[in-house]
């Protein structure tokens, strides 16, 4: 493939070269729901309220530790997974057909938590009345 045949790939690759570093967001809304409601809800070490927690807003540049708990129940903690985002796809597309360093997968824009909503299933602590 000679310059001229391939410069129409470049110029179709190039207006998304690094769209997670310049347009993406570095954070994230997430939601928790607890079966029974009313627990209370710590984000990576932070008080958040009480289940259901709606659009908490975390950043993409790590996984974040959520622990639920509640009176009478065994606390549960999850930690969430990241993937490539949509922009990040992108990113590593364009990367690949331009040859340009793949910056755009540096920005936490490229991450996304997967998934953005959180079940935890409280199970009763039957120890709890032992210890009384």
């Amino acid at each position: 493939m000679n310059i001229l045949q391939s410069t129409p790939i470049f110029l179709l690759c190039l207006p998304v070269a690094g769209c997670s570093l310049f347009f993406g967001s570095n954070y994230q809304e997430i939601s928790i729901h607890s079966k029974p409601p009313g627990a209370e809800v710590v984000i990576n070490g932070e008080p958040v309220g009480k289940t259901p927690v709606q659009n908490y807003t975390v950043s993409r540049d790590s996984d974040a530790v959520i622990e639920v708990s509640l009176d009478g129940y065994l606390p549960v903690k999850r930690t969430t997974t990241r993937v490539l985002s949509v922009l990040g796809k992108a990113d590593l597309l364009d990367g690949v057909c331009v040859l340009i360093p793949l910056i755009g997968l540096a920005s936490p824009a490229s991450q996304e938590h997967s998934p953005d909503q959180y079940t935890f299933i409280l199970e009763p602590d039957t120890q709890a009345g032992e210890s009384e």
